[in-house]
């Protein structure tokens, strides 16, 4: 169907939609949600490109300073506006804080209801933007036609033209007072030899899981958890750390480093992109995290259809952001062309993908080394991943993909299990809300043996081979240890006297996230859960820990 006829029976099924505004002022706690209205009802005239819900339903409620942009966000919920949730965050060298989010706490939004949001944000700041139906189905168009657009000023930045763009979490980075372009309006025809689909998909010999268990060196008499990690769209605030110090002794410059080529300390940063179709939309650059200098950049106009290019960089160690566009808003993959983007570093991948919307941007902490916050603890934690990561990696004939140890994911996995010694009497555990990473949990309390300390291999054999067999969700814990494209973990403990023995709790988390593609692949049906778990792309969660991808 063209996007033409699309908007044709978007318009004529609109008509019924419900309207709902709320001005929401900057640092406020407070939405106000008004009723919606017959005289505010939804209008539309059927136009020959598809027209704005800002132009049609919105009027201005704020006044911004001269040192701020009025941010707009409207979105229609589908038939199920439950599923539907957004927050709007602001980045900053600290972390990032939440300017807004809804729906509010204990409310849900109406169905086929539009809401409209407002915000003053500061120009040269830079936010993220995030949108999640909970369901794994997006906002449209078999249960109704759902979309969303966001503006600055009177710039519209992106609309998802009543089209489905996503299936559980989409999100926009943007910098508030950058020369903005104006959504395109052409009507781009698709590749006829091109699969239209919106989801990766990945070929696998499916076996039987039970094949060549790892046997845990002792049974664990941890708590059952939890199956499956927090699907929340929010982010938790994590200031990003110190790069590590050292005291080994800087490179000469000199002195040419054979294994990547670059003179001294420098680490080799390689950007790979293929565009699709229409490869006009793309460009990319990195720049200095501090200095806003940039350092890397391909510019928009310079790739052919489907061109693949590759450009290397020797950089000195630390903090650069990397952003790569697409001017029209749909990504480089997968309805005009298999596009993708990979930054490595070194020539090792930490960053890849290529369905995504806008824009993606992430921080790339260069050089960075965790292994100086490394506890023999948190080594043996990531050796009882790894471990059993090869295993069933290779196990499908598969590249092994190891995780790296994010020390922010281990600080927030500790405050966590920190909370969790408040609840030693309760049975069970819980995840904590608005936790954006994968998540794994287990508890064991008593006197003398269930009070101990066990060893990181055995509790993360609870959660592999205890689970082995078993069905998905029962096996949500294997699936998470085990989730191919995590690439970082951290783990943390706690532990408190608890009449008369021990209440010990253990927190590991994963970027990304796992177990949240799952309904797309009906992963409880036989042993269709290997598919998504074996994947090499999610769309689960952040892409980098809160220290950036290193």
């Amino acid at each position: 169907m063209s996007r033409t006829r699309r908007l044709t029976c978007t318009l004529a099924f609109l008509a019924s939609a419900q309207i709902a505004t709320a001005a929401v002022r900057r640092r406020s706690d407070d939405e106000t949600i008004q009723p919606p209205t017959d005289r505010r009802r939804r209008d539309r005239e059927l136009q020959n490109v598809p027209s704005s819900l800002l132009t049609k339903n919105h009027s201005t409620k704020l006044s911004c300073t001269s040192t701020q942009q009025l941010f707009t966000l409207n979105l229609q919920t589908d038939g199920f506006g439950r599923e539907t949730s957004w927050s709007l965050q602001h980045i900053s060298e600290e972390g990032r804080t939440y300017v807004g989010y809804g729906p509010p706490e204990g409310v849900r939004y109406g169905d086929l209801t539009i809401y409209s949001f407002e915000y003053c944000l500061e120009r040269g700041e830079s936010y993220l933007l995030g949108v999640e139906d909970d369901f794994g189905d997006g906002m449209c168009c078999d249960r109704g036609y759902g979309g969303y657009e966001f503006s600055l000023g009177n710039t519209l930045m992106y609309t998802s033209d009543f089209e489905k763009t996503f299936n559980d979490y989409v999100e926009h980075t943007f910098t508030v007072g950058e020369v903005y372009t104006r959504i395109p309006t052409r009507l781009p025809t698709p590749k006829p030899t091109m699969a239209e689909t919106n989801s990766p998909t990945i070929t696998v010999e499916i076996g039987d899981p039970t094949a060549s268990p790892i046997t845990p060196t002792k049974r664990p008499t941890t708590s059952p958890t939890t199956l499956s990690p927090s699907n929340s769209p929010s982010f938790s605030p994590t200031p990003l750390p110190t790069l590590r110090p050292t005291s080994k002794p800087t490179p000469s410059y000199d002195t040419l480093n054979p294994s990547n080529g670059c003179y001294g300390g420098d680490v080799k940063i390689t950007v790979e992109v293929r565009a699709d179709e229409f490869s006009n939309d793309t460009s990319w650059h990195i720049i200095d995290y501090h200095t806003g200098d940039k350092v890397m950049k391909q510019r928009g106009y310079t790739f052919q259809q489907y061109e693949y290019k590759m450009k290397e960089m020797c950089v000195k160690p630390g903090l650069y952001n990397f952003t790569i566009w697409d001017e029209y808003g749909d990504g480089i993959c997968c309805r005009y062309g298999e596009g993708f983007f990979k930054v490595s570093l070194n020539g090792e991948l930490i960053l890849s993908g290529g369905s995504f919307n806008k824009n993606v941007s992430e921080v790339l902490n260069v050089g960075y080394d965790p292994s100086g916050y490394m506890s023999q603890r948190d080594v043996d934690y990531l050796e009882a991943h790894n471990s059993r990561r090869k295993d069933w990696h290779e196990r499908y004939n598969l590249t092994y993909v190891p995780l790296r140890y994010s020390p922010a994911l281990a600080k927030d996995a500790q405050d966590w299990a920190e909370e969790l010694l408040h609840a030693c009497g309760v049975v069970g555990i819980e995840h904590e809300d608005y936790n954006p990473f994968g998540e794994n949990l287990a508890k064991n309390v008593g006197k003398n043996g269930w009070g101990q300390l066990y060893p990181a291999d055995s509790i993360v054999g609870r959660w592999v081979e205890f689970e082995v067999g078993l069905p998905y969700p029962s096996n949500g814990h294997l699936t998470q240890v085990l989730w191919r494209a995590s690439h970082y973990l951290g783990c943390g403990e706690s532990a408190k006297e608890y009449r008369g023995g021990m209440c010990r709790v253990q927190v590991c988390r994963y970027g990304r996230a796992g177990n949240c593609d799952m309904q797309g692949f009906n992963a409880t049906y036989g042993e269709n859960w290997l598919i998504p778990m074996l994947n090499n792309y999610t769309r689960c969660g952040p892409n980098c820990p809160p220290e950036g991808c290193f």
